[in-house]
Order: C-alpha cells, then structure tokens, then sequence
C-alpha cells in the first residue's frame, strides 16, 4: 500500500508594521498554503526567529528599526533562511539590500502571483 506523505505548509515569519498591509499578506499567504508567524517590529521579529521558518518576508521601513539591521542581525544567527524584503521604495536601493544579506526584493503592496514566484524559487 502506497501511502501519502502530507505537504509540509511552508513556516513563513512576516515582519510588518502596518496593520493593513499585515491583513493583506497574512491572507494572500495563506491562500499560498502558508502557515505565517508575524512580527509587527524589528525587535518582535528577533525574538521570534528560529531556524524553523523557511522564509521571511522583511519589510524594510519598520517603525522600531531599519529592516536591514534586522536582517544583519539574522544573518550573525544564520545565512541559510532566504530574506526577502518588502518594499515601497524604488529598485535603486537592490544593492544596498543584497549587501545586508537580503536574498530578493519584492515592491508593496503585493500580489499572490508574486509572492508565488518568490515561495517556488526560494522554497524547496
């Protein structure tokens, strides 16, 4: 007999302090068949992280600290967990961000199709 081994949901830790783009996110994710952990800070994000979560989605304008010191601080803990930033500036600031240790970017407010291709690349 031939039995199924169940999908492992994907672990997600959402970093976002804006309550509105929070719902948004946390919806389209779990339409993705995400489980997401959310942090509405910088500081909440590092007491959250774990090596269990298999992406993070950063934003990097939060109201406690600058997402790319949350994302420097991470990376002294570990350099395997795919980083993404979430972002409403413009693309000119990609080095900036690869430089910290961000793994991709992703322009806010977002869509389920791009979040989809960021959870298919990064995700295996």
């Amino acid at each position: 007999m031939i039995t199924k081994k169940p999908i492992k949901k994907p672990l997600i830790l959402l970093v976002e302090d804006n309550p509105f783009i929070q719902k948004i996110h946390v919806q389209l994710l779990k339409k993705l068949n995400c489980e997401v952990t959310l942090a509405i800070d910088g500081q909440s994000a590092l007491a959250l992280y774990s090596d269990k979560f298999d992406l993070i989605f950063l934003d990097i304008n939060l109201s406690d600290m600058n997402g790319m010191e949350v994302c420097k601080a991470i990376r002294q803990r570990t350099s395997s967990t795919p980083i993404i930033a979430l972002t409403s500036e413009s693309s000119k600031n990609k080095p900036r961000y690869f430089s910290t240790g961000i793994n991709d970017f992703i322009k806010k407010p977002t869509t389920q199709a791009a979040l989809k291709r960021v959870l298919n690349y990064w995700i295996q």
